[in-house]
């Protein structure tokens, strides 16, 4: 099952990024946007706490000065455990283990991924899904075509939680014995950036 999510403006539809619900039990999430990072960057956790976690918060922002850029990069949860960042050569960027059903248990809502893209207008258009059988849209309703869109994705024990602040959009879709939260918010033009949260 492929979620596929498009900012909507004026009778068109631009690409924002997709999640991929995949019959292993994986979740993936790719861009639109490309985004770009350091040629170095390389990040792995292998060691998780259940008592004393500590979040990490990775943003890669889009400025192109020095920086390698990936297109369409994808994050991967494979349970139970393993979370990776891929790039468009295949290669990860980020591995880490985090025992997701321990921190659900603790807490109704687990932030993932935050998302930045550009200037919507900068967006290549929706297009038809390559596989429209098994792809659902998902339309971001937006007020000014100038604008760039905020994506969260939660991972959420229960299909309910705190209201958002601004929200154009906000759904729940289940996952597993879970929920995936994805919202969205209208934001001023800016560069995408690409952050996602990890507990460890």
């Amino acid at each position: 099952m492929i979620f596929l999510l498009t900012a909507s403006i004026k009778n068109t539809s631009r690409r924002v990024c997709w999640v991929s619900l995949q019959p292993d039990g994986s979740v993936s999430i790719g861009l639109s946007d490309r985004a770009f990072v350091s040629p170095d960057f390389r990040a792995k956790h292998f060691v998780w706490s259940a008592f004393n976690r500590v979040t990490l918060h990775y943003a890669v922002p889009s400025e192109e000065n020095s920086l390698k850029s990936i297109r369409n990069p994808h994050l991967t949860f494979h349970p139970p455990n393993w979370f990776h960042l891929t790039a468009n050569d295949g290669k990860r960027l980020f591995e880490a283990i985090t025992d997701l059903k321990i921190m659900l248990d603790q807490s109704n809502s687990i932030p993932w991924i935050r998302f930045v893209s550009k200037q919507i207008t900068k967006l290549p258009p929706a297009g038809i899904p390559l596989k429209p059988q098994l792809t659902t849209i998902l339309s971001i309703p937006l007020n000014d075509d100038k604008c760039s869109v905020g994506i969260g994705i939660d991972f959420m024990r229960t299909a309910s939680g705190d209201e958002i602040p601004n929200t154009l959009f906000d759904q729940f879709i289940p996952w597993q014995d879970y929920f995936l939260r994805i919202h969205a918010v209208e934001l001023a033009p800016q560069v995408a950036t690409l952050s996602w949260f990890h507990q460890k």
